[in-house]
């Protein structure tokens, strides 16, 4: 904000405050959708000031995709951020997300995997990856990406949330709620550990159902 009272005409700052704005849409519990319209608003004044802005068009991209579901313009806005900054690898993995809920599974991967290739120590690209894989029904990739992920960061909580899931859709139901167990220990939740262990005695005598 400083820097555009500064300089109403510098598109790097309006692209930054259209970043500011998702990114609090992503982790506030209120105002989720006037900052996706703050962050849209901004993004659309920097890409008038400055068409060449990778952040820009990848920002126009979410707000396409969050507010109205609109999947063409967020493909077209995120290939033109990827387009001007092609080893950011956050653009590639949003892309990815994209074709994975379009249910482009062969695409979607193809994009984690340029992600990974931009930056393949960035520990949430492998998080995306579980999910993405195991939503193709690629069982191996998606295990594969749970171990590196796990031997990077052992005690993160979410990582063993999405490995478990995996798990779950793999039909590996005890596995699966050991890592839930897991998550809840880390996260030193005892609630939640009692409800995991009703729940692993449950599934042990009946099955999921019974789970």
């Amino acid at each position: 904000q400083e820097a555009v009272a500064d300089d109403p005409s510098y598109a790097r700052a309006y692209a930054g405050l259209a970043s500011t704005s998702f990114v609090l849409s992503q982790h506030r519990t209120t105002d989720a959708v006037q900052n996706l319209e703050k962050c849209r608003a901004f993004a659309t004044k920097s890409v008038v000031l400055d068409p060449n802005l990778a952040e820009a068009h990848a920002m126009l991209g979410q707000a396409a995709l969050n507010i109205d579901w609109n999947f063409p313009l967020a493909e077209e806005q995120l290939h033109s951020a990827i387009r001007l900054d092609p080893d950011h690898a956050i653009y590639h993995q949003w892309l990815a997300i994209l074709y994975g809920v379009e249910g482009k599974h062969s695409l979607s991967l193809d994009e984690i995997d340029k992600a990974h290739a931009a930056d393949p120590n960035w520990a949430p690209l492998y998080m995306t990856d579980i999910f993405l894989a195991a939503i193709a029904g690629n069982f191996n990739r998606s295990n594969h990406s749970a171990d590196r992920l796990l031997q990077m960061m052992p005690g993160w909580s979410l990582a063993h949330e999405q490995y478990a899931m995996s798990l779950w859709a793999q039909g590996s139901y005890s596995k699966a709620v050991a890592e839930w167990r897991q998550a809840a220990v880390l996260e030193k939740n005892t609630d939640r550990i009692k409800l995991e262990d009703r729940g692993a005695e449950a599934l042990k005598a009946g099955g999921v159902p019974a789970y």
